[in-house]
């Protein structure tokens, strides 16, 4: 079984188009100056990205992937879909939202609406895993996690996680052959600026396992393989069943 490697973030190439398309798409992705008092979801969000709610999300697949890759994904996204205010519609042609590739060496995606600002022959996700993997499920779970606009939930200025960072970047440089900016990016350097500031949640389907080797060799994170309970209540509040709901808006 092969070692599933860990995501990595697909920046904008354009960060003026990427805020243009956020609040085009969502208005309310444009108010950004809640206090952390007046936000109550949990977990770690980039609320500046978030789609619609209750818009249609296209998903297609810029490659032929069998039947049984088909069940599997749509399977799995089902864990979000059913705490999300939004419909999934997988397409065989055309214009999509979400364009995924599986020729790929990494597992990595956009951030929400970033997709939006990148032409349709590009993709906004990648997966390497394949179902026949033991971390198919929790990988997609993730991947689709950044795609609504959720960031990586390791890197919350609050998780205070003691790494080694020479062991850190030794790990990552041997195993997956990233760089230090690259190990910097996605695992070392938490989010500052546009997020939603909530809880950190050890426990959520977007943080990356730690290993106690990397820390201090006492603090760890085992393999998340589902949605939180803190996963679900930020899904349920940045996509509300009532688009109008939206936690931080008008704050």
């Amino acid at each position: 079984m092969k070692n599933v490697k860990p995501c990595s973030i697909i920046p904008p190439t354009d960060r003026q188009a990427s805020y243009n398309a956020a609040i085009t798409e969502n208005p309310s992705n444009a108010s950004n100056n809640a206090s952390n008092n007046e936000i109550s979801i949990l977990g770690i969000g980039d609320y500046q990205k978030l789609w619609k709610p209750g818009r249609e999300l296209k998903i297609r697949f810029l490659e032929d992937v069998s039947s049984s890759f088909l069940r599997a994904f749509s399977q799995a996204i089902t864990h979000w879909i059913k705490h999300v205010n939004l419909k999934f519609l997988i397409v065989p042609k055309g214009d999509a939202d979400i364009r995924i590739t599986t020729v790929s060496g990494d597992n990595k995606s956009m951030i929400g609406t970033d997709a939006l600002t990148f032409d349709q022959n590009i993709a906004t996700m990648h997966l390497e895993t394949t179902p026949s993997d033991e971390d198919f499920e929790s990988t997609v779970l993730h991947e689709m996690g950044h795609a609504l606009g959720y960031l990586h939930e390791h890197l919350h200025r609050d998780a205070t996680i003691p790494w080694n960072r020479e062991k850190v970047y030794e790990h990552y440089f041997e195993n997956y052959g990233w760089d230090k900016q690259r190990v910097d990016e996605n695992v070392l350097t938490p989010y500052s600026g546009a997020i939603v500031d909530t809880e950190y949640d050890k426990h959520s389907i977007m943080h990356y396992e730690v290993d106690k080797e990397l820390t201090d060799g006492v603090w760890e994170v085992s393999k998340n393989t589902a949605l939180s309970e803190l996963d679900i209540k930020m899904a349920k509040r940045t996509y509300p069943e009532d688009p109008n709901d939206v936690p931080w808006k008008n704050l």
